[in-house]
């Protein structure tokens, strides 16, 4: 009986904890039950690679400082080394309050880190990870304009995880078509179609519609280095966009917060839709209200780096830069990055964006 229970719980998301002490790993698993997930315990390297095979899901990991046979940083290293965990959150969790130990850690490839004594941290550490299991479930159904068929069968997929179905085509003429007969819960658009119209001439005319339906979510796939056809995106009113390749755990979670902010009446209202297909700019009043370090930081964010590269490149720590992250979005009134980069390229030429030469000081010293 001890064995099917077992093989029950493997077949879930589970989280590997990887940690010395049986009494904190025991806690971690109780955290993970409550989250719905099923904790597989493992006190070292040697067990825990071992295990890693016989897992078919991981949904997360936790990883003590130290283990019984090395370091938990090594570990760290090693797990990102595989390929099928290259985006899986890691949690670093450590009993000293060591910031260098903290950015090694990063470095490596952990997602956060927290100290053993700040539960409160953990737990929420373990609830983003569990968010999957028990994020809400959708009725409803997207409009995918995708014409590679493996990429159309992802998005079906992570759709059918949010309970949403999908209509595909494979051109915009089709989607329109579509999109004047249904109604739509959000847009799924790759930037080049069949046909010869992109996915920014299917945003330009969804949003020139006269009516509510222009205010559907939109979020287009595009190449990773495809900056100029990103940009565009953003100016002709796409609500976000998602790198290829894709990967399905990003797809998810950008549908899920694209979903909820339209639930909750945070897409582009119609007058600021229009704002963005003039490309007038928004009030410059906001953007001097950060400090120079939070502009160093919003043009890091323009040009695409992660938290933590940014964390690296200046010489601060993770929990800084999501400090200053979020005082940018309270002073500009803005809900994700997205937002900040319609702002920042409104704010600057496209050529500033991309090559760095943007100005940097926007408060004068003393004021």
């Amino acid at each position: 009986m001890a064995a099917v229970r077992k093989s029950t719980a493997e077949q879930s998301r589970s989280v590997l904890i990887v940690e010395s002490s049986r009494a904190y790993a025991a806690m971690l698993a109780a955290y993970c039950r409550q989250m719905r997930l099923a904790p597989v315990v493992c006190d070292g390297i040697g067990p825990s690679l071992g295990r890693i095979p016989t897992l078919p899901h991981i949904a997360g990991i936790t990883v003590g400082a130290a283990l019984d046979d090395g370091d938990g940083i090594d570990l760290i290293y090693r797990l990102r080394a595989l390929p099928h965990l290259a985006s899986t959150p890691i949690l670093f969790i450590t009993a000293d309050d060591d910031a260098a130990l903290a950015r090694a850690a990063l470095i490596a490839g952990a997602t956060e880190v927290c100290r053993k004594t700040t539960h409160r941290c953990v737990e929420n550490a373990l609830s983003t990870i569990g968010a999957v299991s028990n994020a809400p479930r959708r009725n409803g159904r997207l409009l995918v304009i995708e014409n590679d068929p493996a990429l159309g069968r992802l998005i079906a997929s992570v759709c059918g995880q949010l309970g949403i179905g999908v209509d595909p085509v494979k051109s915009v003429d089709q989607g329109l078509a579509l999109f004047h007969q249904r109604r739509y819960l959000a847009v799924v658009s790759d930037v080049i179609l069949a046909g010869r119209e992109t996915g920014i001439d299917l945003v330009r005319r969804i949003r020139r519609i006269p009516d509510d339906r222009a205010r559907v979510p939109i979020l287009v796939t595009a190449s990773h280095d495809d900056t100029a056809r990103r940009l565009e995106l953003l100016r002709c009113g796409a609500d976000d966009y998602l790198a290829k390749p894709l990967l399905a755990e990003e797809l998810f979670w950008r549908l899920h917060n694209l979903l909820r902010r339209a639930e909750i009446g945070t897409p582009l209202a119609p007058a600021k839709i229009a704002s963005a297909n003039d490309d007038a700019p928004l009030a410059a009043s906001a953007h001097n209200a950060l400090s120079e370090r939070e502009t160093e930081i919003a043009q890091a964010i323009t040009q695409g780096l992660s938290d933590k590269a940014i964390a690296l490149k200046f010489g601060i720590s993770f929990w800084t830069v999501r400090s200053h992250i979020n005082r940018i979005f309270s002073k500009l009134g803005l809900f994700n990055r997205v937002g900040l980069v319609k702002f920042m390229i409104q704010q600057h030429p496209p050529e500033a964006v991309r090559g760095g030469a943007m100005p940097l000081r926007t408060k004068q010293p003393g004021k």
